[in-house]
């Protein structure tokens, strides 16, 4: 079908019981994405236009169901809202920082002190907002990171029906360290804990470590999605992801979709929880749900030491452009909010 991704999964299984195993029991599989030449049909755009106002501290774009806030102090996505109902509880912000890894807390924390406060030290240089041809709403953002050695633009195109895309670019200059991570970060509130995804799964995957992980549709919640380090440290990230959804239980939430692809992960606690805690049976439960949406992020066991050279796929280096994009939109039951 146009537009519609096939995968096929071959499997090795026992045939009988043996000393170790059970009859069924999967010896290995592999998967391969099979090629569709069907073009994607045109994607559906909504009639209903956005109303964009300008008030002293935010650009407020609108329609009949829903209202989205972006400071004009800071740039970020304030506040998300659809038939009356928040869809986030604490901004939508740039983030370039993990909890460190047990190999990085000894042999990198200081080396990459400066994206800890990248995201939330960021200086916004300029912000604007114009309202286009076709209805939409578009803000403009551009951030100077790191003490200036980092540019940062992020582009919001906002539709009537909802939707929202991250047009993102971020050119760290070659003077900085290799980077944890390229993504967004925001809280949601408690209630929407239920996760669909189209992606690798259903365990957390990692640059060098995903192969073992089929493209699939898998659903989990997120108090049982991330994995219970004993010295807790960056958990649950699932990549080549296309689409996520985030919701309450019945099925009303926030959508991300990947353009063409994310990484994404949904803790019940902080970054900053994971990080000050030394033991997994202390982390807190939050009353929010953070959630990470990426462009990319570092592999969890590279070789650091000898190894942190440009030919190594698993590290995110500076001295280079990074350009992604995604979108955001309203679900209801499953549906778009459209």
């Amino acid at each position: 079908l146009p537009g519609h991704e096939y995968h096929l999964k071959i499997s090795f299984a026992l045939k009988q019981d043996t000393l170790w195993a059970k009859k069924g029991y999967i010896v290995a599989w592999d998967q391969f994405e099979l090629l569709n030449t069907a073009p994607a049909p045109a994607r559906i755009v909504s009639n209903t236009k956005a109303v964009l106002k300008e008030t002293a501290k935010a650009y407020i774009v609108s329609s009949k169901d829903f209202s989205a806030a972006i400071s004009k102090t800071n740039g970020a996505l304030d506040s998300y809202t659809f038939r009356g109902r928040p869809l986030i509880a604490k901004p939508l912000v740039p983030n370039f920082w993990r909890a460190l890894t047990d190999r990085e807390r000894d042999e990198a924390r200081e080396l990459l002190a400066v994206w800890r406060g990248a995201g939330p030290q960021r200086k916004l240089e300029a912000i604007s907002a114009e309202t286009l041809p076709g209805g939409e709403a578009r803000i403009s953002a551009h951030f100077s990171l790191a003490g200036g050695l980092a540019k940062y633009a992020l582009v919001y195109t906002v539709r009537g029906d909802g939707e929202i895309d991250f047009d993102i670019t971020f050119d760290p200059s070659e003077k900085l360290p290799y980077i944890p991570r390229i993504g967004m970060q925001m809280e949601m509130p408690g209630k929407y804990r239920f996760v669909k995804w189209f992606g690798r799964g259903p365990e957390e995957s990692y640059r060098d470590r995903k192969a073992g992980y089929a493209v699939g549709i898998y659903s989990a919640n997120v108090d049982k999605m991330n994995y219970m380090y004993v010295e807790p440290e960056d958990t649950g990230n699932r990549m080549d992801v296309r689409w996520v959804a985030i919701t309450d239980k019945s099925g009303f939430g926030l959508r991300a979709e990947g353009m063409p692809l994310i990484n994404f992960s949904a803790w019940p606690y902080t970054m900053e929880d994971i990080e000050k805690t030394d033991h997994d049976y202390l982390l807190p439960r939050e009353k929010n749900v953070t959630v990470n949406l990426d462009y990319m992020q570092l592999g969890m066991n590279s070789d650091y030491a000898g190894k942190i050279t440009k030919e190594n796929p698993y590290f995110i280096f500076s001295g280079q452009t990074y350009k992604y994009s995604f979108r955001l939109l309203p679900t209801a039951g499953g549906k778009a909010g459209r």
